[in-house]
C-alpha cells in the first residue's frame, strides 16, 4: 500500500496536467467547484525534502462549501477556515494546470499545520471520490483526502 499511494498521486496528476488546454492565454480561468463540494477525510500527507509520511490522528476532515469557504475540522471542531478559489494557470510550466488558491484565513486555532494545506496557491487533482492536493514548492508536500457521503 505505502508503494501505491505515490502511484495514485502521480497518476492524478497525469490526468490533471493531460487534460490542460495548450491555449496562449495566461490569464487564470475560474473553475466550478462542483466536484469539490463535500465532506473528505485525510488520510495522509507525504512529500518534503527528506521524503515523510503524515498519517490522520481520528476524525480530521475538510468541507468544502458551496460559497468558496473550507473548513477544517479535527474531532469535529473546526480548526482553520478558508476561503478558496479555483483555476486553470500556467504556473512553473508551459501547460495549465488545475490551481487551488487559499485565499485568506478566516478563522484559525491552532491547528497542527502538518495536517493542512499551507496558504496560496497549490496544485490539485480530482477523482470520483479521491483529492490530491499538492505544494508547487520545492518541499512537495501532498495532502491526500478521500470522498465521505
Amino acid at each position: 500500500m505505502k508503494r501505491l499511494k505515490p502511484i495514485i498521486a502521480i497518476s492524478l496528476l497525469s490526468l490533471s496536467i493531460l487534460s490542460c488546454n495548450n491555449g496562449n492565454s495566461n490569464m487564470p480561468t475560474k473553475l466550478s467547484e462542483k466536484s469539490f463540494l463535500g465532506k473528505w477525510k485525510w488520510i495522509e500527507t507525504s512529500g518534503g525534502k527528506s521524503y515523510q509520511e503524515f498519517f490522520p490522528p481520528p476524525a480530521i476532515y475538510v468541507v468544502f462549501k458551496n460559497n468558496n469557504i473550507c473548513a477544517f475540522y479535527r474531532n469535529d471542531t473546526i480548526v482553520s477556515e478558508r476561503n478558496f478559489l479555483l483555476t486553470r494557470e500556467k504556473l512553473y510550466t508551459a501547460d495549465t494546470q488545475n490551481i487551488i488558491s487559499f485565499i485568506d484565513i478566516r478563522s484559525d486555532s491552532a491547528a497542527d499545520y502538518r495536517n493542512l494545506p499551507g496558504m496560496g496557491q497549490k496544485y490539485y487533482g480530482i477523482g470520483n471520490d479521491t483529492l490530491l492536493i499538492g505544494d508547487l514548492g520545492y518541499d512537495m508536500f501532498i495532502y491526500f483526502y478521500t470522498k465521505e457521503n
